[in-house]
């Protein structure tokens, strides 16, 4: 009896299906030749940000890089430098001329002193004034009406010589002691017209 040889089954879709899952397992079990996340490039989104990378073993940190300060506009740098204020004038700390209160204290002590401000009051009347020796112009200059008749008289004699009585002497201290500020006024020009620098000093302080 002769045996004809079997032929093999036909594969059938079942069998192909098995056969290509059972491929893609064994190429899924090959290890992977994936370059070190060292080499990998960061995206740009991150770059000058702190980046930490990881691997199986060691943790680095990148430090940020520093920011550069933005350059100046050519404005800014064509501006000048603010100048400092000039310092305001020295303040004068002595008063150069005589004072009120000065004049005052030799009018206290010096009979001279006494008849020299008599005078002094009575050049300052009007040329009317000192003759018919009165006070009629109400300039703040010479003497007051009150004192007009005894104040010329007795520069009048002065200025001529005569002898003063002590009733004269007596009145003189008395009337030139009320006139302190115009004495003051006539030291002070005197000294301004000595010495022009003084009027800058003179512009300082009142009388």
């Amino acid at each position: 009896m002769t045996i004809s040889p079997v032929s093999a089954p036909a594969s059938s879709p079942i069998s192909a299906l098995f056969s290509s899952r059972s491929a893609a397992i064994g190429a899924a079990s090959q290890p992977c030749s994936a370059a070190p996340v060292s080499e990998i490039a960061d995206p740009p989104a991150y770059q000058g940000m702190e980046v930490t990378t990881m691997n199986n073993e060691t943790t680095s940190t990148e430090p940020t890089p520093p920011t550069s300060r933005s350059p100046e506009t050519p404005a800014q740098q064509a501006a000048p430098s603010a100048e400092p204020a000039p310092r305001p004038a020295p303040k004068a700390t002595s008063y150069p001329f005589r004072s009120k209160a000065q004049i005052l204290a030799q009018l206290a002590s010096d009979p001279a002193f006494q008849l020299s401000c008599l005078v002094i009051l009575f050049n300052r009347q009007t040329a009317y004034e000192q003759t018919s020796e009165t006070t009629l112009n109400r300039n703040r200059a010479g003497f007051m009406s009150s004192h007009a008749v005894h104040g010329s008289r007795i520069a009048k004699k002065h200025l001529a010589g005569e002898e003063l009585t002590a009733e004269d002497l007596g009145r003189v201290e008395a009337i030139v002691s009320r006139y302190s500020t115009q004495l003051a006024k006539h030291f002070r020009n005197e000294a301004v017209a000595a010495n022009p620098e003084l009027a800058k000093v003179g512009a300082v302080f009142g009388v």
